[in-house]
């Protein structure tokens, strides 16, 4: 329909104006890793885009104050680990860094991209174990989509070793005991609550959750939707439901396995709504998992800076996000 190309032409002019503005950003990434200290396309699989890029920690031996695995946002579709990468490894400089690559809509759904999340967990774990001779905390860190599947990764992972669903193949080479917190920003938690946000934006007709087309700058084909076909079964790649549907005795078996969980969510969010972790914060409540906590960062919009150009650590990531991320993991 004409209203529907009208949208999708605005997203498309949109995005060009994003991405060219942000060209001083992109170069400064490129002469970021140009770095001894970067381990740039380290491979975590077979798969093509099953790569990562550690960033050692400045002014610390060995791995540092502590390991960070960054799994970036962009819908499902779109993002590289080059983009996301500069606001924490600059915020965390006396940690570790490792930023990956993920399979990404239409090549992959929602399952592929969290079996990556899990392969990603369990190389890092052996590098620590390899680099360190001391116990060095493992925080497992997502933003909007990234964050969605790094809570998916570790909520099927604890309902696997409270005995309540099977995993096989990648969810085996690590454990939730491994990681010393899962932090989401800006995440999305529940699939069918932010496909009606989409609606309301009016971008739902282009997002992948529907069979998003392959090539935005053109009308042909669709894709397979990235959370499946069948809106019935969306509810399994909702880590906000996975949690609610426990009930009493079970609950308590999650909570006992889960990681400490810290969510951050800008009030000014137009793309993904508090109310999404909102939601996944109280569903972890109401389990009665101890060491859960819910900020809301006030005057804060989806991207929290992590775009801002500043040629070095933001002072919001490096006083407000670096910090919260660095107690979530010692609670």
């Amino acid at each position: 329909t004409s209203s529907s190309m009208v949208k999708q032409t605005s997203l498309i002019v949109s995005s060009l104006l994003f991405y060219l503005s942000k060209i001083p950003f992109l170069l400064r990434c490129i002469l970021a890793q140009r770095h001894d200290r970067v381990l740039k396309d380290v491979r975590y699989g077979d798969k093509e885009r099953r790569v990562l890029d550690v960033y050692l920690p400045h002014n610390r031996t060995g791995l540092g104050d502590s390991v960070v695995l960054y799994v970036h946002g962009g819908a499902w579709y779109s993002g590289k680990k080059l983009y996301f990468a500069q606001q924490p490894s600059r915020s965390l400089k006396h940690s570790t860094v490792i930023v990956i690559n993920y399979t990404l809509h239409p090549e992959g759904n929602c399952s592929e991209m969290v079996d990556d999340v899990c392969r990603a967990i369990a190389w890092t774990k052996t590098f620590i174990m390899q680099r360190s001779k001391e116990q060095t905390p493992l925080i497992l860190m997502g933003h909007s989509a990234g964050a969605h599947l790094c809570a998916m990764a570790v909520v099927r992972r604890a309902l696997s070793e409270a005995g309540l669903r099977a995993e096989e193949g990648s969810f085996l080479g690590w454990s939730c005991s491994d990681l010393s917190a899962l932090v989401g920003l800006s995440g999305v938690y529940h699939i069918s609550d932010h496909f009606e946000h989409e609606a309301t934006r009016g971008v739902s007709e282009v997002s992948p959750m529907c069979g998003r087309k392959k090539n935005l700058f053109t009308t042909a084909g669709l894709a397979d939707p990235v959370m499946g076909a069948d809106r019935s079964l969306w509810d399994n790649n909702s880590p906000s439901k996975l949690v609610e549907d426990l009930r009493g005795e079970e609950g308590l078996r999650l909570s006992r396995c889960l990681p400490p969980v810290l969510l951050l969510h800008g009030t000014d969010d137009v793309v993904v709504p508090v109310s999404s972790s909102f939601r996944f914060f109280s569903a972890l409540k109401r389990i009665q998992h101890s060491s859960c906590k819910l900020r809301y960062l006030a005057g804060c919009d989806h991207g929290l800076g992590i775009y801002e150009d500043t040629g070095g650590a933001s002072k919001f990531w490096a006083e407000v996000i670096a910090q919260d991320v660095l107690m979530a993991s010692k609670r």
